[in-house]
């Protein structure tokens, strides 16, 4: 009886083992900034014509193409992938910036000095 118990309580424990348990009171973040995940350059990768991909839109994804991370609830993103296809084999340009006109392409909206300038990762942990 005791595992069944444990068992559903496992997604909760399994989300904030991502952030720790050591320390008095771990932070957890509550929200994340839309700029905190972009690289703000464009990612290339080859898609193929007639296949189904998902476009992160919230900007948290390691690559430009959805890695779930939007499913976190902790982290209280709003923004859900942009699902599309490509009529053509070849290699694309997606944008990482998120402030395309032309989702999920890019359209060079990265090279805006506004968009150069948000903050990244690196710059909030540091």
């Amino acid at each position: 009886m005791f595992f069944k118990r444990a068992a559903s309580f496992s997604p909760r424990i399994g989300s904030l083992a991502k952030y720790g348990t050591e320390g008095a009171s771990p932070v957890v973040p509550k929200e994340v900034s839309k700029e905190s995940g972009k690289s703000k350059q464009p990612f290339k990768v080859s898609l193929e014509a007639g296949k189904k991909y998902s476009w992160c839109s919230c900007g948290h994804a390691k690559t430009a193409l959805c890695d779930g991370t939007h499913k976190d609830k902790t982290l209280n993103i709003k923004e859900r992938p942009v699902k599309f296809m490509v009529e053509k084999t070849r290699d694309y340009w997606l944008c990482t910036c998120q402030q395309t006109q032309n989702a999920p392409f890019c359209d060079g909206s990265h090279k805006n000095i506004v968009v150069r300038e948000a903050p990244s990762i690196e710059k909030e942990s540091s």
